[in-house]
């Protein structure tokens, strides 16, 4: 599954991709597909479901590969066989197939994308007990050779799972989306969760995370149900406080539980970052308090949450790029240290306002993309870029100031902005710009 966040763009360009190439297909049968040295990938189906087998051939070259989304939701595919000969299945072969509960292996099978059967309704796979790569046991596909928990059936329905004893990573999209389980625990031998692990899991309210445990993912539990965090008190490399998982070492606030209650969080004094997707999905959040002992705030840090208040402190100096995207956030105070508005670091979120400290010299890439609540922006004097798809379909957007110091706007920075006049300095490059792309603007008189 792709990573954040951008996660529904990508997979409407992906399937966009799959079409394109679809168009310069051939098609036998059920199947599109295409031919390149000698070799078919399927790259589509066209048939009424059910039990398939797939072909191991068409068009005279043998199958080798099931491609990106080839058969992503389908709601007619009850079980699939996967014939020998065909040796790996892309991102999102079977995504979302909502009736799909059987799927046989063969030996050829040498690379399974993590995601290939996400949200996929499967509850049974098949495969050979002498496969040289994958293994199947108690209905959880493992790779053999590496010890990684590769997939967990998005279908099966049991409560609760042990994994096995001598796994030592947790797989990308692992239990993605998973609804049923309401406890996992883990052995002392797992050193890693991969990326999207336990995304979307709906009922797992505790996550115990054994000492052995010495890298996660940065997205790894983005948007589960996790109310809090526990590891023991011998952990040398985590540590938790009222359920929320620190790196003490590092002084980094690494993950709040999305599902935790109360709409109020102080981070404690001595922290001195908030990670990458540190508040991803965080659904009862209203406000946070951070002191002003954080000197950075990392990339989706607030992604998707329901933060509506923040107060960022003097200390920060780096707010990384898609930090409240998707959030509900509705007003912020940004520090005058900072010197950037990072790239999507607004996109699609419910801000009413905005002060931009003076001392921000650039505006990257879909800072506000489609805030339709912003009414009034001022570019501080000293700004020298605006990014492309800045200010893209701000629908309320009216007045933007734009100073002499501004030398570059990208592309389509005011597309869709029906209602905005840009107030510019006489023969600036915004007006230039403003010309140029059929903009209305404005002079602002020097004095003012």
């Amino acid at each position: 599954m792709k990573a954040k966040r951008l996660s529904a763009l990508l997979l409407a360009l992906c399937m966009l991709l799959s079409l394109c190439q679809a168009a310069g297909a051939d098609i036998s049968g059920d199947y599109v597909y295409t031919v390149e040295d000698g070799f078919a990938t399927i790259t589509g189906y066209e048939g009424m479901g059910g039990d398939i087998t797939l072909p191991d051939e068409l068009g005279g070259a043998p199958v080798r590969a099931v491609a990106d989304y080839a058969f992503a939701r389908n709601g007619t595919l009850t079980s699939v066989v996967i014939p020998e000969g065909i040796e790996s299945l892309a991102e999102c072969a079977f995504f979302d197939c909502v009736n799909l509960a059987t799927v046989t292996l063969p030996d050829s099978l040498s690379e399974i994308a993590s995601d290939a059967f996400a949200m996929s309704a499967v509850t049974k796979i098949i495969i050979s007990k002498d496969h040289p790569v994958y293994a199947v046991y108690g209905g959880v596909l493992y790779e053999k050779n590496e010890r990684i928990l590769h997939t967990y059936p998005y279908g099966k329905t049991d409560t609760s799972f042990a994994i096995p004893g001598n796994i030592r990573y947790i797989g990308a999209d692992a239990f993605y989306g998973n609804k049923a389980l309401t406890s996992v625990t883990f052995p002392e031998t797992v050193l890693e969760i991969g990326n999207l692990a336990f995304a979307y899991t709906e009922n797992i309210k505790t996550l115990y995370i054994p000492d052995s445990v010495t890298h996660i993912s940065i997205d790894a539990f983005e948007a589960a149900s996790f109310q809090s965090y526990e590891v023991s008190d011998t952990n040398e490399y985590l540590t938790t406080a009222d359920g929320v998982l620190y790196h003490p070492t590092n002084k980094t606030l690494l993950y709040y539980p999305p599902g935790k209650f109360g709409a109020l969080y102080t981070v404690p004094p001595g922290i001195t970052r908030i990670d990458s997707c540190a508040f991803d999905g965080a659904s009862n959040l209203i406000t946070v308090h951070i002191p002003d002992t954080v000197t950075s705030i990392g990339a989706f840090a607030f992604y998707k949450s329901s933060l509506e208040h923040l107060v960022v402190p003097g200390s920060v100096t780096e707010i990384g790029a898609y930090a409240f995207s998707k959030s509900t956030i509705k007003e912020i105070t940004l520090p005058k240290t900072l010197t950037e508005i990072s790239d999507g670091l607004f996109d699609y979120c419910d801000l009413d306002s905005l002060t931009i400290p003076d001392t921000v010299t650039k505006i990257g890439s879909f800072a506000f993309f489609t805030v339709w609540n912003l009414t009034t922006v001022v570019i501080p004097e000293g700004c020298t870029s605006i990014g492309e798809y800045a200010f893209y379909e701000c629908r309320d957007l009216t007045s933007v100031t734009i100073p002499k110091s501004v030398t570059e706007i990208g592309d389509h920075a005011f597309d869709l902005c029906e209602n905005l006049t840009l107030w510019v300095a006489e023969g600036s490059y915004a007006q230039e710009y403003a010309e140029e792309n059929g903009l209305t603007f404005s002079i602002k008189p020097d004095w003012l």
